[in-house]
């Protein structure tokens, strides 16, 4: 099965501390502008645990209302 949480895992394995995205913003110390693979896949799943806490199940909608900043792919994701 392909699943967004197994390919994540996959992509985490495979790619592990090489950069999945760069987000060069001046508020932001240089060694936090970018997010690799392996990280990238721990804030999915503390987002993932954060929904369970919240009680989001499989069918609920829940919305996103973020700007243009790495967080929302955690949350999408997540």
């Amino acid at each position: 099965m392909n699943t967004i949480p197994l390919r994540l895992q996959a992509q985490a394995q495979q790619f592990g501390e090489k950069p999945f995205l760069f987000f060069p913003e001046e508020e932001r110390p240089l060694a936090q502008q970018r997010l690799t693979y392996a990280q990238l896949l721990t804030y999915c799943a503390q987002a993932a645990h954060l929904y369970h806490y919240l009680e989001v199940g499989i069918g609920d909608k829940v919305a996103l209302l973020l700007p243009n900043i790495p967080e929302f792919s955690i949350a999408y994701w997540g």
